[in-house]
């Protein structure tokens, strides 16, 4: 009964010790490596928009000129 009753104190004590105050992690500053870490990904992004603005300016001219065909 005795060494229930210790290993009771002792993991109840555990318990409260693990339950103290937190560590927050603090943000991390940026830095010109974080900055320079995705520029390729971005740099292909704006290519992507790039082309996807071509691509919508043609579907729309290729619509204009449909349009003006079918009202001849």
């Amino acid at each position: 009964m005795p060494r229930i009753f210790l290993m009771l104190i002792l993991t109840v004590a555990t318990m409260l010790g693990g339950c103290g105050k937190s560590d927050i992690a603090k943000p991390v500053p940026k830095t010109e490596a974080a900055d320079t870490l995705f520029d390729s990904q971005r740099q292909d992004l704006e290519r992507a928009k790039q082309v996807q603005q071509q691509a919508n300016q043609q579907v729309e001219s290729q619509r204009q000129n449909i349009e003006q065909q079918t009202h001849e």
